[in-house]
């Protein structure tokens, strides 16, 4: 670990030399993924950006007036973070810099300050660097380019030596000699100095191969500017590592483990273990430089698994991969289970390419990897029933069912409970490890257990992926294929490469269940051939140990091509199950609903009114139905969502205190639908382009009562606290009405945002460094808190309109569920009414469903407070709030709250205890700072004289908290309409 970390260090920071010898048989670093039979790395560092425009030879790196720009660049990275970090422009998520300032990177002439209108990138921009290296050299020189985002030539010493189109393709080309020969011989030395060029040329096509929310989605900024195809676009650049491999005879390019578990079918948990020994078979391909020297060279797996080393002679490579198979026996294991039902063990595999003194004169590095051992099944048909069960095994039935769809791991049943994943943010410049690992800890701790990669992102950082392999995070994982703005699927080779590469880079992780073909392709597509005979088949070839999807939503699933017991490809042609009206029209996979948010004056590039849009789902509508579990017809929910603003520490950050209100604090744009849901807008109002604007939202559960044009600190807080909680109990609703049905998916639309915006997610926007307001893995919003504390739980207590409720178990165990009904009214020291119920119900799926006692919900009580047990001997799991109306409509609300808020520090343990004590019921109190940190509870319920306490804790063990900032920023909302609260601080206790 020593030795990795120093390599690192010398890599990115020294400038004087950049070729690196790896000890012997040491792993190579995260970032490198191509492994050669030497151990040299050639690491490139100084990078410079420059633009084409050479008609003015102004270096200046000051003025945004200047036609010329060269200033120093970060690789990894991306243009708009390199040119706002050398104040070329300013932060292009402030206010609407990203429109305004967009000619600097776009090229052509000075924007309008209101009119904008679609522009194409004319601006060529060049990543260069400068590194030595022995003037002959004993080996081929491979560069390898993790991921190029945009049409970009590379160069070497003025030599072409290939051209990237494909963003989510490694590329590795070879460093030519007569490229080489091209470099400067230095005087008096046996060295030569080589320039390195990375040209992004905007004619160059290709083909949508990038990031398809690049430039603008409903929750995403619109740049209204494109590429020569017309896709939008926004940054570009080289995100990930880029570096060279020196190689005398082959190289190691990618290890494919597939495990296949030899046991019988599990139709019940293995919670006692497997049942049955696993086959690894680990693909490793090789790319051969010299055949002749095949005889010399071996291929040495070692594991954790292994008392001995395997050595496998290449002289039985194939041609493209070689194959080693071990055998992990059910008694050397112990299975990975997702998040809630088990430990996620993890197991190292190592492959070293051995010219036969490897060991003796460190002439090898290492690819590592992590496997985990655990059953996946897709199931669409019944296999509750054993003759179903037995009849799908020994006719080895195929294609889709149309009972439902659930998956099974390791036998048992889950609840597919989480969220849809977008890229972090628009600038890949602002990605990084911790955040991405802490948005996963985030999914982890809200309960979830699933999350989807959508389709129309990128393939996410390795960091991402490692997270959910280690906290149980099982994946859905689309292909990156949406069939907007010229982002589908083409029948090409480069596609074809693209497809081979993301499944065989991510193929070892068992957080990874099923392969997803596209987002929502299947309803814009008539033909769906590309997906079943293209992208799918060329799927299925390369990973034949996970289930595979054509769409997300699929409403009827294959036809063909996939075993129907589990979902896996069969070796059979794959079609698309197309729906029959002889047959039943249940959809087992569906996207929706949706609730948006719009503005009647104060219009946004989002939102338009539509025929939910005053729905309020409180209370929801539940439809009785007992018929739940996994033998009754069941659905999969894969999208559904609401919009909101995020926090005022989010939002304020970008933008003028001006600005500070959901209307801008200044005129209404003047906004024209352009489809669907967007529109474009003109002026120059900051929050018009901040996607769907939340006025229906705000009127429709709190009226009129807050005005929606006023500015400033206090009133913006109070109009976006609103906004969030509108949010906060649509879902709940939402959520109530999902867990009443008999779904077993549940995947909301969507974990984060990608800026801060009136967007979908849970988590705010959440960059590197938390800067600007934010913090590392985006601020919780109060719906987040919401799905730890109880929506998400394994068993819940909801009620509906007229007082019918339902108990609802997915639990490991038999449980008996007990709670406490009060019916409060606002105002009130003590309930009006109160009603115990308890069932106990079976282990999986069960509910119950039953009413509250006749007048227990009359028109005097505004709020029932469910108090909810897990057992009669345990404690208190949670307080939840069912609202008998919405806040407008409850007058009581105006009664003044005194809420007494204690603040104790713990500096050396890095987090403040929170005493919160109340005089009357306060319903949804929020806490918020913009301090780095998360509060341990948000959005929860005071009763009268009972006090509660919250912790505010760092997010990482070697973090720490600004205390100071801490208390500078902190403020409290909740449900009351009292706005005039004042904070105050006497011997640390604040008195509001």
């Amino acid at each position: 670990m020593r030795r990795n970390n120093c390599f690192l260090i010398i890599l990115i920071e020294c400038a004087a030399t950049n070729v690196f010898r790896l000890a012997r048989s040491e792993t190579i670093p995260s970032w490198q993924s191509v492994v050669a039979d030497t151990n040299t790395v050639i690491g490139f560092t100084n990078w410079t950006l420059s633009n084409a425009d050479n008609n003015k030879t102004d270096t200046s790196n000051s003025s945004t007036n200047s036609t010329y720009y060269h200033i120093s660049a970060q690789v990894p990275g991306d243009l708009l973070s390199d040119l706002m970090r050398a104040e070329i422009i300013d932060d292009p998520y402030f206010n609407r810099n990203f429109l305004t300032q967009r000619h600097v990177w776009m090229g052509g002439g000075t924007s309008s300050a209101q009119h904008f209108n679609e522009s194409k990138r004319t601006r060529t921009w060049i990543y260069s660097t400068q590194f030595t290296l022995p003037s002959s050299y004993n080996a081929t020189l491979l560069l390898v380019a993790e991921s190029i985002k945009m049409g970009a030539c590379v160069e070497l010493n003025g030599v072409k030596i290939g051209t990237a189109r494909n963003q989510f393709l490694r590329y590795v080309w070879e460093l030519i000699p007569q490229a080489l020969l091209q470099g400067e011989l230095l005087s008096g030395s046996a060295l030569r100095r080589h320039k390195l060029k990375v040209v992004f040329d905007p004619n160059i096509l290709t083909d949508g191969r990038f990031m398809a929310c690049s430039g603008g989605w409903d929750w995403a900024p619109y740049s209204r500017s494109y590429d020569s195809r017309g896709s939008r676009i926004m940054s570009l650049g080289i995100p990930q590592a880029i570096y060279a491999v020196a190689a005398r005879k082959a190289l190691l390019t990618h290890i494919v483990p597939k495990i296949y578990y030899q046991g019988e079918f599990p139709d019940a948990p293995m919670w006692s273990g497997p049942q049955g020994d696993f086959v690894v078979s680990v693909h490793v391909f090789v790319k051969i430089l010299d055949p002749t020297a095949l005889h010399r060279y071996s291929i040495v797996l070692t594991s954790d698994l292994l008392n001995e080393p395997i050595v496998t002679p290449l002289s039985l490579f194939d041609g493209e991969k070689l194959i080693i198979n071990m055998t992990a026996t059910k008694h050397q294991v112990d299975l990975w289970w997702p998040n809630g039902l088990g430990n996620q063990h993890l197991y190292k595999l190592e492959i070293a390419l051995n010219d036969g003194s490897c060991y003796h004169e460190g002439h090898c590095q290492s690819m590592g990897q992590r496997i985990g051992f655990r059953t996946i099944a897709l199931v669409t048909a019944n296999d509750t029933d054993p003759s179903v069960l037995d009849t799908m095994i020994q006719q080895s039935t195929e294609g889709s069912g149309i009972h439902g769809m659930y998956f099974r791991v390791n036998g048992a049943i889950i609840w597919a409970r989480g969220a849809n994943v977008v890229p972090m943010d628009q600038l890949e410049g602002r990605f990084s490890d911790e955040g991405h690992v802490e948005l996963v800890r985030s999914a982890a701790s809200a309960n979830m257990n699933m999350l989807r990669v959508w389709g129309g992102g990128l393939v996410l950082p390795k960091s991402f992926y490692n997270a959910c392999d280690e906290h149980g995070i099982l994946l859905f994982h689309d292909l990156m294929f949406v069939e907007e703005g010229h982002h589908g699927a083409l029948r090409t080779s480069t596609v074809h490469k693209e497809i081979g590469h993301t499944v065989r880079s991510l193929a070892s992780h068992p957080s990874i269940v099923v392969w997803n073909g596209c987002n929502e392709c299947s309803g814009r597509l008539q033909d769906m051939d590309v997906y079943e005979s293209f992208v799918m088949t060329t799927v299925a070839e390369i990973d034949d140990t996970r289930p595979i999807w054509v769409s997300s939503p699929s409403p009827h699933g294959w036809a063909s091509g996939v075993n129907m017991l589990d979902g896996r490809p069969n070796g059979k042609s794959l079609r698309v199950r197309h729906w029959n009206r002889s047959e039943t029209c249940h959809a087992i996979e569906s996207h929706g609903p949706y609730q948006r948010g719009y503005s009647e004056i104060y219009s946004g590039v989002n939102g338009r009114q539509s025929s939910n849009s005053n729905e309020s789902l409180v209370p929801p509508i539940l439809l009785y139905n007992e018929s739940s579990g996994a033998g009754h017809l069941s659905t999969f929910v894969s999208e559904f969502g609401a919009t909101s603003y995020p926090s005022f520490e989010s939002l304020s950050a970008t933008l003028h205190n001006s600005a500070w209100s959901v209307h801008g604090g200044t005129v209404a744009d003047t906004c024209e639908q352009v489809i669907e849901n967007e529109n474009v807008c003109n002026g120059t109002n900051a929050m018009a382009e901040r996607n769907y604007p939340c006025d229906n939202r705000i009127k429709l559960y709190f009226g009129s009562q807050t005005s929606l044009d006023a500015a400033g600190p206090v009133k913006f807080q109070r109009q976006l606290y609103e906004c969030m909680i509108a949010q906060t109990l649509w879902m709940k609703g939402r959520l109530e009405m999902v867990r009443a049905s008999n779904s077993f998916g549940s995947l909301i639309w969507q974990l984060n945002e990608n800026w801060p915006t009136g967007g979908w997610g849970c988590v705010e926007y959440g960059p590197r460094n938390g800067v600007g307001g934010q913090i590392v893995g985006g601020r919780w919003k109060p719906l987040m808190f919401l799905l730890r504390r109880y929506a998400f739980r394994d068993s819940i207590v909801a009620c509906g309109q007229d007082g019918l409720c339902f108990a609802r178990c997915d639990c490991l165990n038999s449980t008996l569920i007990k709670v406490k009904f009060e019916a409060w009214r606002i105002g009130a020291e003590h309930p009006i009414r109160t009603f115990n119920y308890s069932h106990s119900h079976a282990a999986g799926r069960s509910t119950q469903f039953f009413s509250l006692p006749t007048g227990f919900v009359k028109s005097d009580a505004d709020v029932t407070l469910v108090e909810q047990f897990s057992t009669e001997h345990e404690p208190m799991v949670n307080v939840e709030a069912f609202l008998l109306k919405v806040p407008r409509d409850m007058n009581r609300l105006i009664i003044p709250v005194s809420i007494s808020v204690s603040l104790h520090t713990s500096v050396q343990s890095g987090f403040v205890r929170i005493d919160l004590i109340s005089d009357t019921l306060a319903l949804y109190i929020v806490l918020s700072t913009a301090a780095q940190g998360r509060f341990s509870d948000n959005a929860f319920h005071l009763r009268p004289n009972v006090a509660m306490t919250v912790y505010f804790e760092k997010l990482f063990s070697d973090g720490s908290v600004d205390f100071a900032l801490f208390y500078k920023t902190l403020h409290l909302e909740h449900l009351g309409r009292n706005h005039d609260i004042k904070f105050h601080v006497t011997d640390n206790t604040a008195i509001l």
